[in-house]
């Protein structure tokens, strides 16, 4: 599911518009930029609110929040998140050279959290070029012993003998936590957009 998209559909004028087709120019130009307005400020709120849970940064999330504009056609925008996890490196500190420790983990946007069991920086094999978090070449592993379970909310992924890469949540699934907060705002915003439109005299 690293791939896939969880969406949020912006479609607040469907109760006024059933037929786009049928529309007068006019009132499709004014629906058109209100839904791609409405569409943009979800997708700016989305980042703001999902910031006020997880220590990413706004730049980040701009690359994980999918944005598709309405359509003459349509009339229907689209905010969407990735699925993929974020590596747990991400949300380290320190020089991030392979094999050094963090010195500590700051993924709730609250609070700094210290690190817990034998962490390493670690060199992925995936992706080209030199080796950063950013480019996904670097992940944050921890040390298990045999039979040893690491307690909390990481996801891991077995990476060498007695070493499991850590990973936190995905855009996706905070977004689905903020996704119907902001809705209510969005489709306010939307109507109000609207009428705002249709009131502009070179539309």
């Amino acid at each position: 599911m690293a791939d896939q998209n969880y969406a949020v559909y912006i479609e607040g004028l469907s109760e006024t518009i059933q037929d786009v087709s049928e529309l007068p120019d006019r009132v499709k130009r004014a629906a058109l930029r209100a839904v791609n307005r409405a569409t943009q400020r979800a997708r700016t709120e989305a980042n703001r609110k999902m910031r006020e849970q997880i220590a990413w940064t706004a730049s980040y999330l701009n690359d994980k929040l999918s944005i598709k504009l309405a359509t003459g056609e349509t009339l229907e925008g689209v905010v969407g998140a990735v699925f993929r996890p974020t590596s747990l490196a991400r949300f380290a500190s320190g020089s991030k050279t392979p094999w050094t420790k963090p010195m500590s983990l700051h993924v709730d946007a609250a609070r700094y959290k210290p690190t817990k069991g034998a962490m390493l920086f670690v060199p992925l094999k995936a992706g080209s070029g030199p080796i950063t978090e950013d480019n996904r070449n670097i992940g944050l592993a921890i040390r298990l012993k045999p039979g040893e379970k690491l307690t909390g909310k990481y996801n891991m992924k077995p990476f060498s003998k007695g070493l499991y890469l850590l990973y936190g949540p995905s855009s996706a699934q905070v977004f689905y936590t903020v996704a119907q907060d902001i809705m209510p705002d969005v489709a306010d915003f939307l109507g109000d957009e609207f009428t705002r439109q249709m009131n502009l005299k070179d539309l």
